[in-house]
């Protein structure tokens, strides 16, 4: 019988993380997927950015960009933001400098052209405590322990370390959607694992202490598991 040894720490944003892509009609998986993974990348860039000057983080910043076939950024411009020039301009010296990946064949398939629009919008707070909200953080990670481990004990085998990274919501309702999940080096079996799991878990719904601390709509999460 294969052996799982698998560590799960979930950690929660106080930043919104919202994004959206402009136009409309049928769903578009493909590029839904993509942009996605697009936001992830300039999140996390930018998050890293920001937090090496935590005091000054305040206010929010929305963004428009036009990414090209290659992933290169074309057009950017800030859309609003709360006189927090710092905020505004570090954004943008990320934008115009992260490197993103190239469409995928199937996302120029869907937009029936070599380009695509991504609006974002983030909001900044200080590091405030939160006691409620680290209470749910530690009652859902156990809750997710349990579902995400049978759902991997159900792929094969595999040789080696493999590092793995979900990024989901938990909305008002205790709902998980699951925005993402990576595995290094890559293994569709277990990443479909996990996305299954977290979308099975009934998570207790947020309570109004949990949301107003965090500031959001919406609890954001990211699971880090550890597999060999």
């Amino acid at each position: 019988m294969r052996r799982l040894a698998i560590s799960i720490l979930l950690t929660w944003s106080s930043s919104l993380f919202a994004q959206t892509w402009s136009g409309s009609g049928p769903h578009r998986p493909a590029t839904e997927s993509y942009l996605s993974h697009v936001g992830t990348i300039i999140f996390d860039t930018l998050g890293t950015e920001l937090n090496k000057h935590p005091e000054r983080l305040s206010g929010k910043v929305k963004v428009a960009l036009r990414l090209d076939r290659g992933g290169h950024v074309q057009v950017q411009k800030v859309l609003s933001s709360n006189s927090n020039q710092w905020v505004q301009d570090t954004t943008l010296r990320i934008v115009r400098t992260v490197k993103l990946p190239a469409m995928p064949k199937q996302v120029v398939a869907e937009q029936s052209h070599d380009w695509v629009d991504f609006q974002a919008e983030w909001s900044f707070e200080r590091n405030l405590p939160k006691p409620a909200a680290y209470a749910y953080q530690t009652q859902t990670s156990e809750l997710a322990r349990q579902p995400i481990m049978s759902e991997l004990a159900k792929c094969p085998a595999h040789g080696g370390a493999i590092s793995m990274k979900a990024v989901f919501e938990i909305d008002q309702l205790g709902r998980a959607h699951v925005i993402q999940v990576l595995s290094k080096p890559s293994n569709h079996c277990l990443e479909e694992a996990v996305r299954r799991a977290l979308n099975r878990t009934k998570f207790p719904p947020p309570s109004k202490k949990v949301l107003d601390e965090l500031g959001t709509p919406r609890v954001h999460a990211e699971a880090e598991l550890g597999i060999r």
